[in-house]
């Protein structure tokens, strides 16, 4: 014992419980790890999860008909540094189990433990007993031995394809392109598509696209990583610039996009 103040230590009070679950696809069986094409990320509705994937041709592909292997984790909801976050567990059967959770609430996510696996998903529902629960937070009452989680994900992800072009009328090259939720709820959860920079022809291309609706916009700004991480009170301005968009399951969506001074102005008054 001590009479000296300790930071940065948790107690868990209470007995830990046991999630089983199982992972099952909205029809059919889970995919199979050559069952889809590459996705460029992005995540769904609040809670939902969608896999990044990459854009290189020369990722090597797994053994046909085989089962892409998940990745199942539990993590303490919040945003402080010392959130718990509990071992992986991981499963190409559909089934999974995580031992000693403490009470509490968590973020259950899923996705690929092989980023070489040409496959792309989404978080469609999360059950709980019989019961359906928002956002896939599980909460782990007091005094729970057990819990039963049912994981429903879906494939039918949609692209967005477009042009994009400069204040006068001209392809507009190299220039990011973002597609934000467009429900501010889902945004302030930090879930962004991976952004696609335009080619040499004013062209681009987001894959792998939840189906949802979206804000979809150009930064013609120097810093990329600061589109990205761009704070929600400034999204605000930039989504008046944005086209709204819908993505409906298996569908592409073809948009061009068109910078105006005005925001270019913004962007430049953005990054100083």
């Amino acid at each position: 014992m001590t009479d000296r103040n300790i930071n940065g230590v948790t107690v868990t009070l209470g007995a830990s419980a046991t999630v089983k679950g199982q992972i099952v696809l909205e029809r059919g069986e889970l995919p199979a790890a050559t069952d889809a094409a590459r996705p460029t990320g992005a995540r769904p509705r609040a809670g939902a999860n969608l896999q990044a994937g990459t854009n290189s041709p020369d990722v090597a592909k797994p053994p046909d008909g085989a089962k892409i292997l998940m990745r199942v984790q539990l993590r303490e909801s919040g945003n402080s540094p010392s959130v718990r976050i509990l071992p992986e567990v991981r499963t190409s059967s559909g089934s999974f189990e995580i031992p000693d959770v403490p009470p509490g609430d968590y973020q259950l996510t899923v996705d690929k433990a092989e980023s070489s696996a040409q496959v792309a998903f989404y978080t469609t529902r999360v059950t709980v007993g019989e019961r359906d629960i928002a956002d896939t937070i599980i909460t782990v009452p007091e005094g729970a031995a057990q819990l039963k989680v049912t994981v429903t994900l879906d494939t039918r992800v949609g692209t967005v394809t477009g042009k994009a072009f400069d204040p006068n009328g001209d392809p507009l090259p190299n220039t990011p392109v973002f597609l934000v939720f467009a429900d501010p709820a889902k945004r302030a959860l930090g879930r962004w598509i991976n952004p696609v920079t335009t080619s040499r022809s004013g062209e681009f291309m987001l894959r792998a696209v939840i189906p949802d609706d979206y804000l979809l916009f150009l930064w013609p700004g120097p810093d990329r990583q600061r589109g990205a991480n761009i704070e929600p009170e400034d999204l605000a301005e930039v989504a008046t610039y944005a086209v709204r968009i819908t993505v409906s399951p298996s569908e592409t969506v073809t948009q061009e996009l068109r910078l105006t001074s005005d925001f270019a102005a913004l962007v430049r008054r953005l990054l100083q």
